[in-house]
C-alpha cells in the first residue's frame, strides 16, 4: 500500500511540474532598458516615446535619453518615436533582460533633389546637394559680417553659471540634503539639458563692445560685474579668467573654434568639407522664417569636431544662417566633458548685416561615472547694435582689449534689473543663501578647504580664502631631497592683500640633514596699484627687496617647476655640482597695458665653494690656489612682450592658462670688475615661445633661445645647459644630458613638443576607446666656447672639475627625441627619450622612460 502511495505521489509531482513550471515560465517578466540618441549628433534624446507594441504599455526617455520598462504582458516589438525623427522598431527577447542603444535618424523630406540621409555607408561628396550647400555657406559667410563696417558697437550681457549637475533620486537621498532639506526647494532645471541642477555660483557682466576695421582694433568696456555663490572658497578673478578662456564666445564663421584649450574644426571652416559629412534633413520654421536643416557630423567621432545642425534661411540668395545648434560626439577624445551643447542665433539688422544675438555654451563635467557632476554654462545676449563712430573719442587709444570701469563691482540692484537681458529665476537669485547654508555644513566646508589647498598649493590661515591674511606654502616644497642636502625640510609662507593691498611679505626657512646647513630667504614687495589677492596679479607694478642663502645647482634649473618640489627628489643619478649662494637685491617691474613689460634689477651674489666644487685657480708657478668664494654685483634689464597672455595667479606664482600667446623676452645682465664685483660680466639672452595650432592635426609648443657671455669669466658665470636629473618631463631641460657635460659662452637652443590629439589612435579600433593621444618631442642645443674660457689653467680662471670631462661640440648640436603616449587615464604621459648625438660619451644615458602628470581637457 505504501509503495502504491509513493508511486501516486511521484506521478502527482510530475503532473504539477508539467503544469506549474510552464505557467511560471510564461509569466516571466521582460525588461527593456537602454538609451536613445540622435543618429547624426549622438546627442541623447529626451521625451522619446517607448511603446511595447500590442500591449498598450510604454514609457518615455529621461533627460539623458535613458529608459527602462518591465512587463509580464505579451508584445510584438518595441517602437521608438519622436516628432522630427523617423520611428524605429526593434525586436527583443521575451522573458529576458534586454539592453538597447537606439539611434533615431532625423526625418528627411524631398527638396527637389536627391536627399542624402545620415547613414554611415555610401557617403559621397560628389553630386551631393548637402555638400554643395555647405560650400556656398563657406564661400559667402563673411560677406554680411557686421564687423566689416568701419565702426561697430554693441552691448553684451553675459551670465556664467556653475552648478551641481543631475540631481537625481540618489543625490536627493544623500545625507547632506537629508540634513538640509531646505536646499532641495532651490533645485533648478536646466532649460537646455532639462536636468535638475543645484546652482553654486553665478557671475554676471555687462560689457560695451567697440570695433574698428581700419586700423583694426577691438575694445571691451566692462560696466558691471556681479558675483554670487561660493565666493569665499574660489578665487573669483581666477575663475573669471578660466571661464573666459575655457568657455569662449564662439565665432562660428572662423576656421577653428577654441573651447577648453582645445581647437575644434568649425562646420564652416575653409577645410570643413574634408572633415565633416553634411546632410539635408528637413525644413522648419525658426523664429518666423522657413529654414533648411543642414546636418553635419565629423568623419571620425573621436576627432575634435562637432555634430549638429545649421538652419539656413530657405530660398535666400545670401544663404543666411539663422541658427546653429550642435554638440560634441560622445566618443570624442576629450577628458572630463561628458556633454557639451552649443547654440548661436543670428539676425539681419536694418542694413542687412548679420549680427549675433545669442551665444550659449553648456558643458557637463564628470571625472568618473559614479561621481556627481559639475554643470557650467556661459550665455551671452547681444543688443543695441550701432555703426556710428564711438562717442568716446579715445576709446581705441589704449592697448588693452578689456577695461573694467572702477565702479563695476559696486552696481546696485536697480542697475542689474535694468541691464539684464533676462531676469534671474528664483533659484538663481537665491544662490547666496544656498552657498551660505552649504558652507555651514562641516563636511562641505572641510572638503572645499582641502580641494582649495590642493589646487592652490597653499594652506590658508582663515576658513574663507578672501579673509586670510597669511598663508603657508607651497606645500609641494615642504619635504624634498637631493644629493648634497639629503632630506630637506622647508617651511614657507606669504601675506595676502587682506593684510595690506599694496605691501606683501614672504619668506622661508629650510634645513638639510646631510650638509647640516640652514637655508632661508625673505622678500618685501610694494605694489604701486592695489591688489585683490596676491602681488602677482596683472598688472605688476612694484618694487621688491630680497635676501637669501641657499644651495645653487649650476646645471639644474627647472624653469616650470619649483626647484625643491618633492616630485624632483627621485633622480636618475647623483649631482654634486652646486655652490652655496648668498644673494640680496632689489627689483623693479612695470607691466604696461598691451603686454609690454620692463624689469630693472640690482643684486649682489656671493657664491661659496663646496667640498664637491672647489674654486681652484692655477698660479703662474704651477701651484693651485683655492678660493672660498667670489662675489658679483650685477645690474639687469629685461624687456618682455606678450600681447594676449592670460594667467592664473596664486600668491607668488603665475601660471599661463594657455600657451597660445607669443612671448618674447630680451634680458641683459652686467657687472663691472672693482665695482663690488670680482669680474667684468656681460650676458645677453633672447627667448621666444609660442603654441601653434594646426586644427585637426593638433598643436605644437615651440621655445627658442639664444644667448652670449661676452667676457672671460669663471665657469659658474658661463652658460651651462640644464640637465634634467628627475624622471619627470621638464620643458627647457635636457632629459639625457649629464651635469656639466657642456659649458658654453654662446649658444642657441630649441624645444619642440608636438601633441597630435589622437591623430593616429582615434582611427584604430578598440584603442580609440581609451582616448589616447600621441606626443613627440625634439629638443637640442648648440654652443661654442672661446679658448680663454675653455682653458682656464692658462687664463687664471677656475679650473674645471676633472670628473666632468667637459668637451667642445664638434659642429653637431646636442639633440634628443622623445615619442610617447599622452592622456593615459586622462592624466598620465609616458615618453621614451632617445639621445641622438654624442652617444659615445662615456657614462651617459642613451635612452630612458619619463613620465608626466597633468590635467587637460
Amino acid at each position: 500500500m505504501s509503495a502504491k502511495l509513493l508511486t501516486y505521489s511521484r506521478v502527482l509531482l510530475v503532473l504539477l511540474l508539467l503544469t506549474v513550471v510552464p505557467a511560471a515560465w510564461a509569466q516571466r517578466a521582460t525588461t527593456v532598458r537602454g538609451v536613445v540618441i540622435d543618429s547624426l549628433t549622438h546627442e541623447p534624446l529626451p521625451h522619446v516615446a517607448v511603446l511595447l507594441a500590442g500591449s498598450g504599455t510604454g514609457t518615455k526617455t529621461d533627460a539623458d535619453g535613458k529608459f527602462s520598462i518591465t512587463t509580464q504582458s505579451d508584445f510584438t516589438h518595441v517602437r521608438f518615436s519622436l516628432l522630427g525623427y523617423k520611428a524605429v522598431d526593434r525586436d527583443v527577447r521575451m522573458g529576458r533582460s534586454n539592453r538597447l542603444k537606439i539611434e533615431l535618424p532625423p526625418t528627411s523630406i524631398p527638396l527637389e533633389e536627391v536627399m542624402v540621409r545620415p547613414r554611415k555607408e555610401k557617403y559621397s561628396k560628389k553630386n551631393n546637394p548637402a555638400v554643395d550647400l555647405a560650400r556656398k555657406l563657406i564661400a559667402l559667410h563673411r560677406d554680411s559680417d557686421s564687423c566689416r563696417n568701419a565702426f561697430f558697437s554693441q552691448r553684451k550681457y553675459e551670465k556664467i553659471t556653475f552648478a551641481f549637475d543631475n540631481f537625481d533620486g540618489r543625490m536627493r537621498s544623500n545625507a547632506l540634503f537629508k540634513r538640509e532639506p531646505l536646499l532641495l526647494s532651490y533645485i533648478d532645471t536646466s532649460d537646455v539639458t532639462h536636468k535638475p541642477i543645484l546652482n553654486l555660483a553665478i557671475k554676471e557682466r555687462t560689457i560695451d563692445y567697440y570695433s574698428r576695421s581700419e586700423p583694426e582694433a577691438v575694445r571691451e568696456v566692462v560696466t558691471g560685474i556681479r558675483r554670487s555663490g561660493l565666493d569665499g572658497f574660489i578665487n573669483q578673478d581666477n575663475m573669471q579668467a578660466y571661464a573666459n578662456e575655457m568657455l569662449r564666445e564662439v565665432d562660428l564663421f572662423s576656421n577653428d573654434i577654441k573651447l577648453f584649450d582645445q581647437q575644434f574644426v568649425s562646420p564652416l571652416s575653409q577645410y570643413a568639407v574634408s572633415f565633416y559629412k553634411y546632410y539635408l534633413l528637413d525644413t522648419l520654421v525658426v523664429e518666423g522664417e522657413k529654414c533648411i536643416d543642414l546636418g553635419f557630423a565629423s568623419y571620425n567621432a573621436q576627432s575634435f569636431g562637432f555634430a549638429g545642425h545649421l538652419y539656413v534661411v530657405y530660398e535666400d540668395s545670401s544663404y543666411f544662417v539663422k541658427r546653429a545648434r550642435y554638440t560634441v560626439p560622445q566618443d570624442i577624445n576629450m577628458n572630463y566633458v561628458s556633454r557639451m551643447i552649443l547654440q548661436q542665433d543670428y539676425q539681419r539688422d536694418s542694413l542687412g548685416n548679420r549680427v549675433k544675438v545669442y551665444d550659449d555654451v553648456v558643458a557637463e563635467f564628470r571625472i568618473a561615472n559614479d561621481m556627481p557632476g559639475l554643470y557650467a554654462r556661459r550665455t551671452v545676449y547681444y543688443t543695441d547694435f550701432s555703426y556710428a563712430p564711438p562717442s568716446i573719442e579715445d576709446i581705441f587709444d589704449g592697448k588693452q582689449r578689456e577695461v573694467t570701469l572702477p565702479g563695476a563691482y559696486e552696481r546696485n540692484n536697480d542697475f542689474w534689473v535694468e541691464n539684464r537681458a533676462v531676469p534671474l529665476r528664483m533659484q538663481e537669485d537665491a544662490i547666496g543663501m544656498i552657498s551660505t547654508r552649504l558652507l555651514e555644513i562641516p563636511a562641505v566646508k572641510w572638503t572645499a578647504k582641502v580641494l582649495r589647498t590642493l589646487i592652490s598649493g597653499y594652506v590658508a590661515t582663515h576658513p574663507v580664502e578672501d579673509e586670510s591674511r597669511f598663508d603657508f606654502g607651497s606645500i609641494t616644497t615642504f619635504i624634498s631631497g637631493n644629493s648634497i642636502e639629503g632630506l630637506r625640510l622647508k617651511l614657507s609662507g606669504t601675506t595676502t592683500a587682506r593684510l595690506h593691498p599694496r605691501l606683501f611679505a614672504s619668506g622661508y626657512v629650510g634645513y638639510g640633514f646631510d650638509d647640516n646647513k640652514w637655508k632661508y630667504g625673505a622678500a618685501l614687495e610694494y605694489s604701486f596699484n592695489d591688489k585683490r589677492h596676491s602681488a602677482v596679479e596683472y598688472p605688476i607694478r612694484s618694487i621688491k627687496a630680497y635676501y637669501g642663502y641657499d644651495l645653487n645647482y649650476l646645471s639644474q634649473r627647472y624653469l616650470h617647476t619649483q626647484r625643491d618640489n618633492f616630485v624632483l627628489s627621485l633622480r636618475r643619478g647623483p649631482d654634486y655640482n652646486a655652490t652655496y649662494m648668498r644673494n640680496c637685491g632689489v627689483n623693479f617691474k612695470y607691466e604696461f597695458a598691451g603686454g609690454f613689460s620692463l624689469e630693472l634689477g640690482l643684486r649682489n651674489e656671493r657664491q661659496e665653494s663646496t667640498p664637491y666644487l672647489p674654486f681652484e685657480v692655477k698660479q703662474p708657478d704651477g701651484s693651485i690656489n683655492t678660493l672660498s668664494h667670489f662675489s658679483q654685483t650685477m645690474g639687469e634689464v629685461c624687456l618682455s612682450y606678450s600681447p594676449t597672455e592670460k594667467f592664473f595667479t596664486s600668491y607668488g606664482e603665475r601660471r599661463a592658462i594657455s600657451s597660445d600667446a607669443p612671448v618674447v623676452t630680451l634680458r641683459h645682465t652686467f657687472a663691472l670688475k672693482g665695482l663690488l664685483s670680482d669680474y667684468t660680466y656681460h650676458h645677453t639672452e633672447l627667448a621666444a615661445s609660442k603654441r601653434f595650432r594646426m586644427s585637426k592635426l593638433g598643436y605644437a609648443d615651440l621655445i627658442l633661445k639664444a644667448g652670449k657671455v661676452w667676457n672671460d669669466v669663471p665657469y659658474p658665470l658661463l652658460i651651462i645647459p640644464f640637465a634634467n636629473m628627475s624622471y619627470t618631463v621638464q620643458p627647457e631641460s635636457y632629459t639625457l644630458l649629464s651635469p656639466m657635460e657642456f659649458i658654453f659662452d654662446q649658444y642657441a637652443s630649441w624645444d619642440l613638443t608636438y601633441f597630435a590629439n589622437g591623430l593616429l589612435f582615434n582611427h584604430i579600433p578598440y584603442i580609440n576607446k581609451w582616448r589616447l593621444r600621441e606626443v613627440v618631442t625634439f629638443r637640442g642645443i648648440y654652443g661654442t666656447i672661446r679658448d680663454n674660457n675653455f682653458y682656464p689653467d692658462q687664463t687664471g680662471l677656475f679650473l674645471f672639475n676633472k670628473d666632468w670631462n667637459v668637451k667642445r661640440m664638434n659642429g653637431m648640436p646636442y639633440m634628443e627625441v622623445g615619442v610617447g603616449i599622452d592622456n593615459i587615464l586622462s592624466v598620465l604621459r609616458i615618453e621614451y627619450v632617445f639621445r641622438v648625438t654624442y652617444r659615445d660619451t662615456p657614462g651617459v644615458d642613451k635612452g630612458g622612460l619619463r613620465v608626466g602628470l597633468h590635467l587637460t581637457f
